[in-house]
């Protein structure tokens, strides 16, 4: 099972992250995928502590009490296998997003076609491990 986490605090951005996350899913039956949704990261992060996993993690970067940059760092020291995306309004933390190993990093709007692609990059890793395990 692939598991997918999306945060964002916009309702519209969250709902088209969902949505984008949902039609690549329908389109790869064969990751068996789930959707965990988060309107902040206190709640994330909180689901984290819990022992909620995820393989990828999509993550605004601009979000109240701590960004998206500082979540993903969270999740990494907990998660060793996690990849992440952002999905933000602003190119200017690209080069900190990849420096923290971001597997893409997207500008909003962002259409489902810029979507499946990074998709399928931060996918990788986790179906290679799982055909190979």
């Amino acid at each position: 099972m692939l598991r997918i986490a999306i945060c964002d605090d916009l309702e519209t951005d969250r709902a088209a992250a969902c949505r984008g996350g949902e039609l690549y899913l329908s389109a790869h039956p064969e990751l068996n995928g789930r959707i965990d949704v988060f309107s902040n990261p206190s709640a994330l992060l909180d689901a984290m502590e819990s022992g909620a996993a995820w393989e990828i993690a999509l993550l605004d970067v601009y979000m109240p009490g701590i960004s998206g940059t500082q979540v993903a760092q969270a999740l990494s020291a907990q998660m060793k296998d996690l990849t992440f995306l952002f999905l933000t309004t602003s190119t200017d933390h690209a080069v900190e997003a990849f420096a923290l190993g971001a597997a893409h990093y997207l500008v909003k709007p962002f259409t489902q076609e810029q979507l499946s692609p990074a998709l399928d990059r931060a996918a990788a890793p986790h179906l290679k491990r799982k055909t190979e395990g």
